[in-house]
């Protein structure tokens, strides 16, 4: 606490020096980093209404959801926690977000305590706002006793099918992808569990136990694209496998489903892990996007962050990607997205005990460092039009030796208003983001306000909502 107060007398010292500094308005970028969401897990993203809703994993025992009118700032977006763990049950794993006969729904991985296995339910929702009327949670009827998660649906020729990844037995040695026919939203068919693919290819086999799982769906000129991530979600090995089908085959015949003998998705030399995925399209919906997550560190495992990358067609109608991007590569913003503004880091008003360094993998080549002490701040001022935005600050953590435990927290006073976001570290730059509505003539003061280890900032960016 005292640090704290110390931070904000210095603060306050250090804004009466600036205040007779000039504008910098920065300039127009159209593009982003493919970094969205810095500290999650296992994405899911539904486009209805005219907005983007997004889900993930929770790190406590609460479902919350997220929306925005753009996909690249959805993490930032408006929330609301929808649901709290009831009494009995645990670790809720991977929310998946549907909108199916103007009800939403959410399957949902979790265990009941003292089970030690994690099976499917579901939370709907008749309300035509998601943030509005009650959630009811059940669990989802047909379902056998033995280990179940990552389920999807996806309807194909006026029928209803279910995926989810489980076990055939009640050990923990694989877990393969199956398939039934849905009697409802929240039933599938009693009995019927058709294993459509098992962990078979040595990229498939690299952890222990073997792994497919979070299978997602995509329909492309009738052609079935199922998506799943190989191998353990804790190593470099995890990807993204494909197995295909047609809108015409018979879904519950596992020969009608053929499995791509490479990954079309995996590891790089700068991107590691990269799995677990959700799809969506631009707003005019001619560009295709894969929603997914990496490790934030390589070897991080489950310290991860959610990325953004395009991804186009072959003429069989199958997905094709190209290699992860690094997390350093700027992209062109989703079609239908406004320009955003640019203000670099070195074009602040910088306080006593920071420095200009350089970095390749800045946007600036020369960023600024330092922010250990609380009474280190870099400061702005800036135009804008009167409306709301979401600021992004990149920072690069300079100690990412512990991903896990060592966080530390970013502070970020716009026009006098104080908010606090923990910073996970990250050897690249990763966005740290939040939503407020600026004036025409604005101040920012960027800080760590009770210090920690040595961070550097390469630039703030404005995205009009």
């Amino acid at each position: 606490m005292k640090k704290k107060l110390l931070w904000l007398m210095l603060l306050s010292a250090f804004s009466l020096l600036t205040s007779c500094s000039s504008a910098y308005n920065g300039t127009k970028t159209n593009t982003f980093s493919p970094i969205i969401d810095n500290n999650a897990a296992d994405p899911s993203v539904f486009q209805a209404n005219n907005m983007y809703y997004y889900t993930h994993t929770p790190s406590e025992d609460k479902v919350t959801i997220w929306r925005s009118k753009n996909l690249s700032t959805v993490a930032a977006g408006e929330s609301k926690t929808i649901w709290n763990v009831e009494s009995g049950y645990e670790n809720p794993w991977a929310p998946e977000i549907k909108r199916i006969n103007n009800v939403w729904y959410i399957y949902i991985a979790l265990e009941k305590v003292g089970s030690g296995i994690h099976q499917m339910y579901v939370l709907s929702n008749a309300s035509t706002d998601p943030f509005k009327g009650e959630w009811k949670f059940e669990k989802l009827a047909g379902m056998d006793d033995k280990f179940a998660i990552d389920g999807t649906v996806f309807s194909s020729s006026g029928k209803t099918y279910f995926v989810w990844s489980g076990w055939s037995g009640y050990e923990d040695v694989a877990q393969n992808l199956y398939i039934s026919q849905m009697i409802s939203p929240t039933e599938v068919t009693k009995g019927q569990k058709i294993e459509i693919s098992h962990p078979q290819y040595s990229w498939e086999l690299m952890e222990t136990p073997v792994i497919n799982e979070g299978p997602e769906v995509i329909i492309h000129n009738g052609v079935i694209n199922l998506t799943y991530s190989a191998s353990g979600s804790w190593s470099n090995d995890y990807c993204l496998g494909l197995i295909t089908s047609n809108v015409s085959d018979n879904l519950l015949d596992s020969k009608s489903w053929t499995k791509q003998k490479e990954p079309i998705f995996s590891s790089t030399s700068k991107t590691s892990g990269p799995g677990h995925n959700s799809f969506a399209t631009s707003e005019n919906g001619k560009e295709n996007w894969l929603i997914f997550h990496a490790a934030r560190v390589d070897g991080s495992g489950w310290s991860r962050s959610v990325r953004l990358q395009k991804f186009t067609w072959t003429k069989s109608n199958t997905i094709k990607l190209a290699q992860p991007l690094n997390a350093s590569t700027q992209q062109l913003l989703p079609a239908g997205e406004a320009n955003r503004i640019k203000i670099l880091a070195n074009k602040g008003v910088k306080s006593k005990g920071l420095t200009f360094r350089k970095d390749d993998q800045s946007n600036s080549k020369q960023v600024v460092s330092g922010f250990e002490d609380p009474s280190e701040n870099l400061s702005f001022k800036f135009s804008a039009s009167k409306q709301s935005y979401t600021i992004i600050v990149y920072v690069k953590t300079e100690d990412f030796s512990n991903p896990e435990d060592n966080t530390q927290q970013l502070s970020l006073i716009v026009n006098g208003k104080e908010t606090d976001i923990d910073l996970s570290p990250s050897q690249y730059y990763q966005p740290v983001q939040f939503q407020t509505t600026l004036k025409d003539k604005n101040s920012l003061v960027i800080g760590s306000s009770v210090g920690g280890s040595k961070l550097s900032i390469d630039a703030l960016v404005l995205a009009k909502n």
